[in-house]
Parts: structure tokens; C-alpha cells; sequence
């Protein structure tokens, strides 16, 4: 063994112990190749890996954890860029023989619902089932690469074309007969499927083969959905409001008269009012300049918010290096040549015929009516291209109406946030509200009787830690701590917890 294989070993020796300690989770020598979301390693864990890690290695990136996925990912990182330090960190240990690290068993694709590897079979050869890989892992084999972008560039939705899908949730579950796939997380024993991608009439085929895989692994099965899903198969299945997904229909017939948009038309035109306004559409890497102003402006969005999301500092860096992705379009507006706001949209399938509004960053003193023109502009310009839609995302949170089969308890519990203001999106929806029609999201859960039991590790933790936590811009999180909090209310009565961190 070389010295920088030996190297290599005691660095993922020490991150093992390390992140185990810190994130206080139990984790194995065949945990290397394993993401750190299905350790169970959360955004709020991240930060605290992060803060220990700075401790003996000085100032990291935030994103350290999302740009490596796995404990090895992470090893062959500090190997590369830290090398002295790690000599360094070893030389002061006391010499005990390392136990041998073993190789990770988990195959890099794996079948369901019982999870085999593929034995360097082709895989149009192989037996039908389900393939379960990492998104980033299946564009880089030779055959589900393929696959994966024609299934992508036909039937992207919200869900999938997001920018920040890559990052929620990071695996594929791909169908048994490659028609479809699902984007998904797992933390522990819960699965979230949170996007789809392939033909709606494979849907109900796909949903069943997932079901049937977590219920053979002791998963607990739950969906995102713009539909209230009844049933998989013979499963009931509850659906709980938990969103709204907004778009703007008939984009060439759109018009800011009539009653419904008094509000709106007084904002653009406050906006218009304040002096020389416009809104132009910036291709990234073309100027240095803009460049850089687009990366400040993303800074003045972030600096008033307690908890932002890893990816906003990803895009930052590749709007700085001029790497966006070409399927994003950048929108800037100006107010008399100073920049106000920048508008990252996200193409959607020729079906959809449209764009999603991805992402938008603006400073706290931009004036009145700057993001609705900016947004108006953008309609305009999609519509003269020929485009009917553009969405504007999701809102996760809020509740737009009851649900005939909700699950009574989840339903009560996200109750009891939103009286606390803990979503905190009022904001968000009251912007997107002045354009568009509403279709509530779900979360989509087995049925008691026949949903798998699960038993998430009981956490200490005290309101104000779980409002942080509650407010991150993610939504696999953002589900699993709704999940944790409805098993920690049924140990504490609601009304008991709440009282009791009242002045927090």
C-alpha cells in the first residue's frame, strides 16, 4: 500500500469518528460510499461538521458536504487540498494500529425491490427491475446517461427542472422499464420521492414498483405530489396539504387590466415611476462586470437571513466562473443602470412549453414593484418567443384547503407551525399570488394499517432550534423535521410545548 493510499485510510478513519461524534450517529466501515442525506446528515448537522472541521483545518467552503457527497468523496478532498495538515493530525495520535477500513459493498447501481448489483451485465440484457443510483452517477454510465437526458429533455416538470433538485434529492429510482424515474431522498428509514420525470400513464406502474421496494427494505414510502394520491395499488395512501405549486397560464393573452390585477398594476407602476427602469436578459460569462454585480447581488439577498441554502452559494460560484448551466436563463433589471434584482429561469419540456421561475435575488431597500416588473418583463419576452406558461414554483408550507384524506395528525402538527409563523413564506406567496392559478402540493404517505412502522431517533431539541431548522430552504428537511416533530408531539403534549418555549 502507497503512502497516499495509507493516507487515504486514516483520513476517512478520522472523518468516520469525527462526523459520528459531532452529528451523534453511528457510522460504519461500509458507510464510505454512502450520501451524507441517507446517513441522516441534515443541513443543520452539516454546519456543525463544518464548524469541527475548521477547527484543525481552518476556513471551508459551506458547500463542502453538498460537492462531496460521501465520506470517500470527502477523504479524497482533504487528501488533495490538506495533505500537511492531515501529517500533521496523525503524527499527534497515539500509535494505534488502524483497524482496516472495509471497502464499500453497496454497488454503485442497484436493482429492487431486492437490491442486487448488476454483475457487468449490459443492461439491456439484464433482468427487468428497478435501478437505484445517484443522479450524478447515472450521467456518467454509458447507458443510463442516455437514457436519463432523453427522459429529461422530453418530459422535465417543476419538480425535475428545478436547480435545485440536483441538491434535495440526489438519487434516482428508475422504472423497470426505463420509461420514467424518480428524484428522491432518504434519511434513516424514510424515503421522499420529490419529482418525477416520464409519462403520466407510467406513473401508477413506477409508484407501485417504489412502494414495493420500501416496503421489502422497511422504508417508509412518502410523495410530493401536485395530485392527492388515494391509493398505490391496493395501498391507501393519505395526502396532506403542504403547498401550492403557482403558475401563469396563456402567457400570450397575459394583461395587467382588469380588476384582478389592480394590485399588481399599481406596483409595476410605482416601480416604473421611480425612474429609468428596464429588464434585459444577460448571457452569463460574457461580462466580468455583471458577473460580479450578480454575485453581490446575491450576497445582499443572503445577509438578512439566518439559514441559507448551500446551493445559492453554488450558482454564485458558477455565475462568477461564467459555468451556468445553458439550461437557465438570467434576467437582470435596472433601476436608473443599478442593478435591483436577478431572475434565474429554468426551461421546461416542449409539453409544458414553458419556463420555471427558479430563482430570484434582490436587496432588502430594492423599491417597491422591482421583482413584478422584472417578472412581467420575463412573461413578455417568453411570449413573444412563442411560450405559454411560466411558473413560478412552488410555496411549501402554506395550505390552500383542506384535504378529504389527509392524515389527521401531520395535518394538525403543520397546523400548529403555521400559527407559529415557523414556514415563514407569507411573503413568497403574497408575490406570486398577484400573478397566477394555484394547485395545492401534498404529501402523499401510506396509510396507518399498511404504511411501514417507523422509529426516527428521539432528538433533543428545544423550540427555537427546531424553528432554524424548520425555516431552511430545503424541502427533503424541511418534510423530515415535519416528520420528527409530529413523533416528538405525540411524546409531548402540543399545547405543553409550545407553552413552554413561549418567550423564545
Amino acid at each position: 500500500m502507497t503512502d497516499k493510499e495509507l493516507l487515504l485510510e486514516s483520513t476517512e478513519s478520522f472523518l468516520k469518528s469525527l462526523i459520528s461524534k459531532v452529528a451523534n450517529l453511528a457510522i460504519t466501515d461500509n458507510d464510505s460510499s454512502t450520501p451524507f442525506q441517507e446517513l441522516g446528515i441534515d443541513s443543520f448537522r452539516i454546519l456543525q461538521v463544518i464548524k469541527k472541521l475548521e477547527e484543525e483545518f481552518g476556513t471551508l467552503p459551506k458547500t463542502l458536504l453538498f460537492e462531496n457527497f460521501n465520506i470517500s468523496d470527502l477523504s479524497h478532498y482533504f487528501v488533495n487540498k490538506h495533505e500537511h495538515t492531515l501529517a500533521r493530525i496523525f503524527s499527534m495520535e497515539a500509535p494505534v494500529p488502524a483497524a482496516p477500513v472495509q471497502p464499500a459493498t453497496e454497488p454503485l447501481i442497484k436493482s429492487g425491490p431486492v437490491v442486487q448489483p448488476i454483475a457487468g451485465k449490459s443492461l439491456t440484457k439484464a433482468q427487468k427491475t428497478p435501478i437505484l443510483i445517484l443522479e450524478k452517477e447515472a450521467y456518467n454510465h454509458p447507458e443510463l446517461g442516455e437514457l436519463i437526458k432523453r427522459l429529461f429533455d422530453r418530459y422535465k416538470s417543476e419538480g425535475s427542472a428545478s436547480r435545485g433538485t440536483r441538491n434535495i434529492a440526489p438519487n434516482l429510482f428508475i422504472g423497470s422499464d426505463k420509461r420514467g424515474y424518480f428524484n428522491y431522498s432518504r434519511s434513516k428509514n424514510i424515503v421522499l420521492v420529490y419529482a418525477y420525470t416520464g409519462p403520466k400513464e407510467y406513473f401508477p406502474v413506477i409508484a407501485g414498483e417504489i412502494y414495493v421496494h420500501c416496503i421489502n427494505n422497511n422504508f417508509e414510502l412518502n410523495i410530493f405530489s401536485a395530485d392527492s394520491i388515494e391509493s398505490i395499488g391496493n395501498a391507501p395512501f393519505s395526502a396532506t396539504p403542504f403547498g401550492a405549486l403557482q403558475r401563469i397560464l396563456d402567457i400570450q393573452n397575459f394583461t395587467l387590466e382588469g380588476g384582478k390585477m389592480r394590485r399588481l398594476r399599481y406596483q409595476v407602476a410605482k416601480f416604473e415611476d421611480a425612474g429609468n427602469c428596464k429588464t434585459i436578459e444577460y448571457s452569463n460569462g460574457t461580462d466580468k462586470e455583471t458577473d460580479k454585480n450578480i454575485a453581490k447581488i446575491i450576497d445582499e439577498w443572503c445577509a438578512p437571513r439566518t439559514m441559507v441554502n448551500p446551493l445559492i452559494h453554488i450558482v454564485k460560484e458558477e455565475i462568477l466562473a461564467g459555468r451556468l448551466s445553458s439550461e437557465h436563463r438570467l434576467f437582470l433589471t435596472y433601476l436608473n443602470e443599478v442593478l435591483q434584482n436577478v431572475i434565474l429561469i429554468s426551461s421546461l419540456s416542449s409539453e409544458e412549453n414553458g419556463y420555471l421561475m427558479d430563482l430570484e435575488f434582490y436587496p432588502q431597500n430594492m423599491p417597491l414593484g422591482g421583482l413584478e416588473y422584472g417578472i412581467v418583463k420575463i412573461i413578455e419576452t417568453l411570449a413573444a418567443e412563442g411560450y405559454n406558461m411560466l411558473s413560478m414554483g412552488g410555496t411549501y408550507g402554506c395550505k390552500l384547503e383542506p384535504s378529504p384524506n389527509a392524515d389527521p395528525e401531520l395535518d394538525k402538527a403543520l397546523d400548529h407551525l403555521r400559527e407559529q409563523n415557523i414556514f415563514n413564506v407569507q411573503e413568497t406567496f403574497n408575490l406570486k399570488i398577484n400573478f397566477v392559478l394555484r394547485t395545492a402540493l401534498f404529501f402523499c404517505a401510506g396509510q396507518k394499517e399498511t404504511a411501514t412502522p417507523t422509529m426516527l431517533p428521539t432528538l433533543s431539541c428545544p423550540l427555537p432550534i427546531l424553528r432554524y431548522k424548520l425555516q431552511m430552504r430545503n424541502t427533503t428537511q424541511l418534510f423530515l423535521n415535519c416528520k420528527w416533530l409530529l413523533r416528538h408531539m405525540k411524546k409531548t403534549p402540543i399545547a405543553g410545548m409550545y407553552t413552554k418555549h413561549q418567550k423564545n
